[in-house]
C-alpha cells in the first residue's frame, strides 16, 4: 500500500476547516457503489501522488487497509481550487510568519481582507503588507500592523515607482500589485555594484549595494526655480545629525554635487520641492549614510539625461626624462636705442 500524506491543521478555524473539507482531500467523491452521504466510502487519506487516481479510501472490502479509487470514483481537483485549499490547509494568516510552503506574493493573492488600508488603521493585514512592502525594498517601520507614517511612505514610494496615483491608500488593485514581482532594472549600465540612483521623473531613490537593490524610497528634489541638476557624481563628505544652513536644517547630510546632498527634512512633498538638495523621510535618513560609504557613486536621471556610467579616468603614464644638450652661448649684443632708452613721456609699469 502506498504511503499516506497527512496535513496537520494548527489553526482550526471555521474557514480553514471548510476549506480543508471542500478542497483538499475530498474535492468531487462519487459512492463507488453510487450511492452518497453516510452510506458511501469513507476517504482516509490520500497518496503522495495526489491525482485522482491515487487517492484511497476504505469501503471494508480490504480489511480496513483501504484500496484505490479510479478515475471513476474522484473527479480531479481544478488547479486553482487545488492551491487555494493547500493555502488554507497550512493555516497561515495575516499576522503569522509567511509558512514556507505558501511564499507571501501567493498569501498577498488569496487574503485581500475586503477593504481599503488606510493610514491609521491597525489590524492582522496591515501586518501582512508591511511585510511584503519589506520583502520588496519598501522599509515600512515596524512590522506591527499599524498603518503608521513610515508605512505610508513605504506605500507611497511603491506607487510612485510603479506609475500609480499617489494615495497612499492600499484598495484591492494596489494590494494585488504588490503580490506581483516588482523587477528592479538599473537606470544606468555598466556602474558600480554598489551606488545611489535618483530617478527625478519618478521622484524615487533606489540603493544598490553589492548589484542587489538595498532600498527604494521616494524623495523631493529641487524644485523648478531651484532644480537638482541629472549627472553622475560620487558621495564626498556626510555631516552626522543637523546641520543648520542659511536654506534650512539638514538631517545626516551626504553631500554628493557641492553643496546638494541627501538628507532628512522634515517637509517631504510628492512633488519637486527643495532648493536642489534630495530630501528623504526622516525615518530613513536615520540609516541612509551606513548604506553606502565616501566615494560611492551617484547617478541622477531624467527622461532628457539618461544616466552614463563614470568612465574612471586613466592613470597618467609617465614620460621618460630626455637629458638636455648645453646650450652654446652666444655673444652678447648691444641694446638698440628703442630698448635702452623709454620714449620720452612714457613711464615705465603704466
Amino acid at each position: 500500500m502506498s504511503h499516506f500524506c497527512h496535513i496537520n491543521i494548527t489553526r482550526p478555524t471555521a474557514i480553514t476547516a471548510v476549506a480543508v473539507m471542500l478542497l483538499a482531500p475530498i474535492p468531487v467523491l462519487a459512492s463507488v457503489d453510487g450511492s452518497a452521504g453516510a452510506s458511501g466510502p469513507a476517504v482516509v487519506g490520500f497518496a503522495a501522488d495526489t491525482t485522482p487516481s491515487h487517492r484511497a479510501v476504505d469501503d471494508g472490502s480490504t480489511g480496513g487497509e483501504g484500496r484505490v479509487l479510479d478515475e471513476a470514483d474522484v473527479a480531479p481537483v481544478p488547479p486553482m481550487l487545488a492551491e487555494l485549499g493547500a493555502a488554507f490547509a497550512l493555516g497561515f494568516s495575516f499576522s503569522s510568519p509567511t509558512p514556507a510552503a505558501v511564499p507571501l506574493d501567493l498569501q498577498m493573492r488569496l487574503s485581500y481582507p475586503g477593504h481599503e488600508l488606510a493610514p491609521g488603521m491597525s489590524e492582522p493585514a496591515v501586518s501582512m503588507l508591511q511585510r511584503r512592502l519589506a520583502e520588496l525594498d519598501f522599509d515600512p517601520g515596524a512590522i506591527d500592523g499599524l498603518f503608521s507614517e513610515p508605512t505610508t511612505f513605504a506605500v507611497t514610494s511603491f506607487q510612485k515607482f510603479t506609475g500609480r496615483a499617489v494615495t497612499g491608500v492600499v484598495d484591492e488593485e494596489t494590494w494585488l500589485a504588490l503580490a506581483d514581482p516588482l523587477g528592479v532594472a538599473p537606470m544606468v549600465t555598466g556602474a558600480a555594484d554598489t551606488r545611489i540612483e535618483v530617478d527625478l521623473d519618478r521622484q524615487v531613490l533606489v540603493v544598490w549595494r553589492e548589484d542587489r537593490v538595498a532600498l527604494i524610497t521616494r524623495i523631493t528634489s529641487g524644485s523648478s526655480a531651484t532644480p537638482t541638476p541629472p549627472g553622475s557624481f560620487t558621495v564626498t563628505r556626510r555631516i552626522t545629525g543637523w546641520r543648520v544652513s542659511r536654506l534650512g536644517r539638514l538631517y545626516n547630510p551626504l553631500y554628493f554635487n557641492d553643496g546638494i546632498a541627501f538628507h532628512g527634512y522634515l517637509s517631504l512633498p510628492t512633488h519637486p520641492a527643495s532648493h536642489g538638495c534630495v530630501r528623504l523621510p526622516m525615518y530613513i535618513a536615520e540609516y541612509f549614510p551606513s548604506l553606502v560609504e565616501n566615494g560611492a557613486e551617484v547617478y541622477v536621471v531624467d527622461r532628457e539625461h539618461p544616466g552614463v556610467a563614470r568612465v574612471p579616468k586613466p592613470e597618467p603614464v609617465p614620460v621618460p626624462s630626455v637629458p638636455s644638450v648645453p646650450s652654446v652661448p652666444s655673444e652678447p649684443s648691444e641694446p638698440s636705442v628703442e630698448e635702452a632708452v623709454p620714449l620720452s613721456g612714457t613711464i615705465a609699469g603704466a
